[in-house]
């Protein structure tokens, strides 16, 4: 069974444009001042003439997410024309990074090594500050991470601040019941300047989980594999964040056992600090979970959900998911929900819309359906 947590609305209209246009801005700038680059985040579609969102005239982009400026499988990746070596078999080490057998995995241990244009069946582990991994291939089942950033402990070699994460394909090639458990993960949930960017993530449980400071943008998350009992999501953040901001990802989910595309919890602090704007989204139980569910509920605020695309492509009875478009969302403000759109015909998602249920499908209050 999919989570479904109590779903609050407590304002009644939504902001203009031009405040969602701000909030976004707001948000990639902060995360500037952190030392993250967001260069291209904040293209032509957020300019002061037109509504922060990729291609705003044009509808049903989750059809063909590419011709609406949103990610899918041809502009996610390594970019065309990238040679890749396999490893271990053409290339078995390098500077600052290994593959280790015994392990299959390979594990980058140097500060500031950037690694591309390779192949890996296997595991790889970024332990080392400021290090790149990019415009590869990486391919590994039953791991708990395809990608594992592991920092916040550097008196045991975990100490991955600042890694990056580009253009790459990150996936299972084996059957669904092998995969992985996630693409990219903030193992200690420690990472600084976290930046995930243009990957193309499938066969996991989970797409990208990312806990205290980073950007996660222009990723394409489908197509997950399910056990019996899992709790899928394509985005996550379990609570405690510095600065978190989703952007302009794509995220479909066809599975069954889905919470939701994006969806933050309060699991381990108070959800607070985390943006998620101009996504392209659609199925799980409900579109998206906006921190307040999970042992260390309420949420601390600053959760902020602004200029999306919300597709019934996945969803059931008109909904984007399951049951309806949000759970577990309190905003503390009306500049925390506003832009948001129905792919189908841009007609504003206000949360008048909406029809919340509580944990135990009991409907609450709602001003509609």
């Amino acid at each position: 069974m999919s989570r479904c947590p109590v779903s609050r609305m407590t304002f009644r209209s939504n902001l203009p444009r031009k405040a969602a246009r701000g909030s976004v801005a707001l948000a990639l700038m902060a995360l500037a001042a952190t030392g993250i680059s967001a260069a291209g985040a904040q293209d032509a579609a957020c300019d002061a003439a037109s509504p922060c969102l990729p291609a705003p005239d044009k509808t049903n982009c989750a059809a063909r997410p590419s011709l609406c400026g949103y990610p899918d499988e041809t502009n996610t990746g390594p970019v065309k024309g990238t040679v890749l070596k396999r490893v271990p078999q053409d290339i078995a080490s390098g500077e600052g990074w290994a593959w280790e057998p015994e392990m299959a995995r390979l594990r980058i241990t140097a500060p500031g090594v950037t690694l591309e244009a390779v192949e890996v069946r296997g595991q790889v582990v970024i332990d080392a500050p400021n290090a790149t991994l990019r415009n590869s291939k990486v391919l590994a089942c039953n791991v708990d991470a395809i990608v594992a950033v592991r920092a916040g402990r550097p008196a045991d070699g975990y100490d991955a601040d600042g890694a990056r994460v580009e253009n790459n394909l990150l996936g299972c090639d084996g059957p669904i019941d092998q995969r992985a458990d996630r693409g990219v993960s903030d193992v200690y949930g420690e990472a600084r300047r976290l930046v995930i960017r243009q990957n193309n993530i499938w066969n996991v449980s989970n797409g990208v989980t990312v806990e205290r400071e980073g950007l996660v943008q222009g990723n394409f998350v489908h197509d997950l594999g399910h056990k019996p009992g899992d709790h899928h999501s394509g985005l996550s953040n379990h609570g405690g964040a510095t600065d978190v901001v989703f952007d302009l990802n794509t995220v479909l989910l066809s599975q069954e056992g889905v919470s939701g595309p994006i969806v933050v919890y309060s699991d381990f602090a108070p959800a607070r600090n985390v943006t998620i704007s101009r996504n392209l989204v659609s199925g799980g139980s409900y579109c998206f979970y906006g921190g307040e569910s999970g042992g260390f509920a309420p949420a601390a605020g600053s959760i902020r959900i602004l200029s999306n695309r919300l597709s019934t492509m996945h969803g059931q009875k008109g909904n984007c998911g399951i049951y309806g478009q949000i759970a577990a969302f309190a905003p503390s403000s009306r500049d925390d929900w506003s832009g948001n759109v129905w792919d189908e015909d841009l007609r504003p998602m206000g949360p008048e819309k909406f029809r919340v249920h509580s944990t135990q499908g009991t409907s609450l209050p709602s001003d509609g359906n």
